[in-house]
């Protein structure tokens, strides 16, 4: 298959950029700062962050009104670590 013929969900991939936005400097990110980073509309990224927290991917602070990567991603490092 070609690059012409890839056919990208794009829901996936929105949701991809949000786990992207995280970086070694960045342990907890507000959705004005996700939506800086990510482009996303307002209401799509507040869909998806909704999303990623129920899936535990993502963790939301009350307190300090923002967003954490979550546990579910080391289950997935650790599947991939253990396959190597």
């Amino acid at each position: 298959m070609d690059d012409s013929e890839v056919k990208l969900v794009n829901a996936l991939a929105r949701g991809f950029s949000i786990i992207n936005a995280y970086d070694s400097l960045s342990k907890e990110l507000s959705s004005k700062e996700l939506a800086e980073i990510t482009g996303l509309p307002k209401q799509t990224l507040f869909r998806m962050l909704d999303t990623l927290c129920e899936l535990h991917v993502l963790r939301y602070n009350k307190e300090k009104s923002k967003y954490r990567l979550h546990t579910r991603l080391l289950g997935f490092a650790s599947n991939v670590l253990y396959r190597m």
